[in-house]
């Protein structure tokens, strides 16, 4: 019985983190901390920061992509193309 109580207990605790009010006061509080350590908030971001640590090679492959990405939503173009777009300019 008591393992079936901590099951529940478990599961409760996982659903609470998943839920969308807790990765808002997660934001609240990642911005407030940026503020306080007069740090952008970025730096408490895990993808941020390793955005932020990419070799320059890396982050132009990287910003690149994204472009090519962007420009392929914007136009409506099918992502079928992708290769061949990227492909264009290598």
């Amino acid at each position: 019985m008591y393992t079936i109580i901590l099951n529940q207990q478990t599961s409760s605790v996982i659903n609470h983190a998943n839920s969308n009010q807790h990765k808002a006061a997660m934001l609240y509080l990642k911005t407030d901390l940026a503020k306080a350590s007069n740090e952008p908030v970025t730096s408490f971001s895990p993808i941020a920061r390793s955005l932020m640590n990419m070799d320059t090679s890396t982050r132009e492959q990287m910003k690149r992509k994204f472009d090519i990405c962007y420009v392929m939503a914007k136009k409506g173009f099918v992502f079928l193309k992708y290769t061949a777009l990227y492909n264009v300019d290598s």
